[in-house]
């Protein structure tokens, strides 16, 4: 029986610490949150997006709101390479269509151009 009790009391305090440490991760990742987006509002609208903090923070340095971040990430672009994309004149769909097509987004510019010149 003392036995049984020993295997409880462990199993308990391996809990316990399991806790303690998500309330730390929880913690820590409120901090980077708070180091990357002073501002409550804007942080609590990157939030509400389900990006984590430094998946926010790599799109919000480039130039990107939540909403757009979001929409170019759910058509499975990166951060950079919607940049490069975005620099090269493409807005998010004309974007994924070019790269469907196998085009990178210098090619798809030079070829857009090309294509104006012919019409």
């Amino acid at each position: 029986m003392r036995r049984d009790f020993i295997k409880i009391a462990d199993e308990i305090i391996k809990i316990a610490e399991n806790l303690l440490k998500y309330a730390m991760e929880e913690e820590e990742v409120e901090n980077l949150w708070k180091k990357f987006f002073p501002d409550l509002k804007e942080r609590e609208e990157w939030k509400e997006l389900d990006f984590t903090p430094e998946e926010a923070e790599r799109w919000y340095k480039l130039g990107f709101t939540p909403e757009e971040a979001e929409r170019w990430y759910k058509l499975d672009f990166t951060p950079k390479e919607a940049e490069r994309w975005r620099k090269a004149g493409f807005d998010m769909w004309e974007a994924d269509e070019w790269r469907d097509k196998g085009y990178t987004p210098e090619e798809a510019r030079r070829e857009k151009e090309r294509r104006k010149t012919i019409d």
